[in-house]
């Protein structure tokens, strides 16, 4: 499965990602699918009303253990902020029941 966003900017929504490690591996004017290494993918929408301050969406990645979700982000976080940016950001790990 993979995630379905929207963007107001395709090409900075795919510099954030590529950041990441993702790899834009479908593109159009209004859609882009992203592709990670390690198995998981995301796809982005054109929406230039998006007004991202409004926009509720979240996507979780869930991982077997701690170590490996602490080593993921911790790697993100060289590359992307850590607090709310126009840009983007990523937020810290954080435990949850199942």
């Amino acid at each position: 499965m993979a995630p379905a966003f929207f963007s107001t900017d395709m090409e900075r929504t795919r510099t954030f990602w590529s950041a990441l490690g993702f790899e834009a591996t479908r593109y159009g004017d209004d859609f882009m699918i992203l592709e990670h290494a390690a198995g998981f993918g995301l796809m982005f929408g054109l929406d230039p009303d998006l007004e991202p301050s409004e926009n509720k969406t979240n996507a979780y990645l869930r991982f077997t253990t701690k170590e490996e979700v602490v080593e993921l982000h911790d790697d993100w976080a060289l590359h992307v902020p850590t607090t709310r940016s126009p840009e983007g950001f990523i937020g810290a790990p954080e435990e949850t029941l199942r």
